[in-house]
């Protein structure tokens, strides 16, 4: 975390003080109207991304008073690894019905699942397995990804996992891949006053 104000607004020590001890916040005075605070902040990013996100920002407007960033870096190996030699290409059906060919990761293991009547909720680890998971979420025939997510309140979402869970021999099947987003929260955080 970061917090970047204008190099001519004054912050309070106090302010200062609690970013840190609260939110583990490193603070910065810079001078948004210079190309130098758009390199810092980018460089902030890098390093505290191991490399992985070089550039957050491509521009800052001179009028900018605070500039406040989050950088999230997870990299972590399964705790049962997928084995290279059981990825192959096999056919992948989207939601819209078109079918593609994709690398499929294969892998028979002991797993926290939990069978549903919309959608089934399978447990993949990370590391020791006991501080990071991969919640996958596989429609039931005839629902959409769209109907679980519409699904997705607390209390249906807890009865299933704490009611129905159980380790299974789980034959696993899916698609390699990657996830990124980028959000800008300048909406949200107007909407939220």
């Amino acid at each position: 975390n970061i917090v970047a104000t204008a190099n001519d607004m004054q912050t309070a020590q106090q302010y200062r003080d609690d970013m840190q001890q609260y939110y583990a916040a490193e603070t910065a005075s810079l001078d948004f109207t210079q190309p130098g605070a758009l390199q810092f902040l980018n460089d902030w990013c890098n390093e505290n991304t191991q490399g992985m996100i070089p550039n957050i920002l491509d521009r800052l407007d001179p009028a900018t008073r605070m500039v406040l960033m989050n950088a999230v870096y997870f990299k972590a190996t399964w705790a049962s690894k997928f084995d290279e030699a059981d990825t192959r290409d096999e056919t992948f059906t989207g939601e819209d019905g078109r079918t593609s060919s994709v690398p499929m990761m294969h892998r028979k293991a002991f797993a926290l699942y939990a069978p549903g009547d919309s959608y089934s909720v399978l447990c993949l680890p990370y590391g020791s397995g006991t501080q990071w998971q991969m919640m996958v979420l596989l429609p039931s025939k005839g629902t959409t990804v769209d109907d679980v997510v519409s699904s997705l309140t607390t209390t249906p979402w807890e009865k299933l996992w704490q009611n129905y869970r159980g380790n299974y021999i789980v034959d696993i099947k899916m698609p390699r891949f990657s996830t990124a987003s980028d959000i800008e929260l300048n909406d949200i955080l107007a909407r939220m006053g």
